[in-house]
C-alpha cells in the first residue's frame, strides 16, 4: 500500500486546484473568438436596422393637358400635343414619367414670345399641392419637313424643379426640355420627380436601439 507524506498530499491538492482552474478558464484564443463573434452579430443587427430606416418610396399618378399660347389650344400649326395619364413609383427616391407626346403633321414657325403650358393634375400622392402643377416652356425656332427645329425650353427643368407638398412630405417635379426635328412625327414629353419623406418615430427608435447595442458591445469588448 502506497502512503503519501503530508507534503506530497498537499502538493497533489494544489495541482488539483490548478487543473480545475485551467479547465474552467477560457483560453486566450477562445476569448478572442467570442469577441469577434459578438462584434459580427452586432454588426449584422445594425445593418439590418439601418436598412429599416431608409427613405420610403412614393407612388405618383395623374393626368396632363397642354396648350399653346398662340392658339389657346393643344395645336399650333403642324404640332399637336396629346396629354395622357401617368403612374410610377419612386426607386431610391426618384421616378421618371412620360407626360404626353407631340405629333408633327406639318410645318410650323414660332414667333417671339410664344409659350407652351403643361398642366399636371396629380391623383397621387394624396394631398399634393399646388394641384394642378403648371409648367411653362418658352418656344423658339421653325420647323419644315426637311429642315429646322422647334425648341421647348421649360423653366422648371431638371436644374430648377418645382417643389410640391403632400400628406407624407415634399417632392420636386420637373419637365425635360426637348426639340422637334424634321422627319420625326412623334416625340415623347418626359419628366421626373424626387421625393423626400421624413422618417417616422418607429424607425428613429430602431436606429437608437442599434446605436445603444453597438455601444454596449464596444464596452464589453474593451474588457
Amino acid at each position: 500500500m502506497i502512503q503519501f507524506s503530508p507534503v506530497d498530499y498537499g502538493t497533489l491538492q494544489a495541482l488539483n486546484r490548478s487543473a480545475q482552474r485551467c479547465e474552467h478558464q477560457p483560453r486566450k484564443e477562445d476569448i478572442t473568438h467570442m469577441k469577434f463573434k459578438s462584434l459580427l452579430i452586432c454588426s449584422l443587427a445594425i445593418a439590418s436596422l439601418a436598412s429599416a430606416v431608409q427613405a420610403q418610396e412614393v407612388t405618383f399618378a395623374g393626368t396632363t393637358t397642354g396648350t399653346f399660347s398662340l392658339t389657346g389650344t393643344n395645336t399650333n400649326g403642324g404640332i399637336t400635343f396629346n396629354g395622357q395619364s401617368f403612374s410610377n413609383t419612386t426607386l431610391n427616391g426618384f421616378a421618371g414619367f412620360v407626360l404626353g407626346n407631340f405629333n408633327i403633321t406639318g410645318p410650323v414657325a414660332i414667333t417671339d414670345g410664344q409659350t407652351f403650358t403643361l398642366r399636371v393634375t396629380f391623383t397621387a400622392p394624396p394631398g399634393t399641392g399646388p394641384n394642378p402643377g403648371v409648367f411653362t416652356a418658352n418656344l423658339s425656332g421653325a420647323l419644315s419637313s426637311t429642315a429646322g427645329g422647334v425648341m421647348f425650353n421649360f423653366v422648371n427643368d431638371a436644374s430648377n424643379p418645382q417643389v410640391f407638398t403632400f400628406a407624407g412630405g415634399t417632392f420636386r417635379f420637373f419637365v425635360d426640355d426637348l426639340t422637334l426635328r424634321p422627319g420625326v412625327t412623334n416625340v415623347d414629353l418626359t419628366g421626373g420627380a424626387f421625393a423626400q419623406v421624413p422618417e417616422g418615430g418607429s424607425t428613429v427608435a430602431l436606429l437608437g436601439m442599434a446605436l445603444v447595442a453597438a455601444a454596449a458591445v464596444r464596452r464589453r469588448l474593451a474588457i
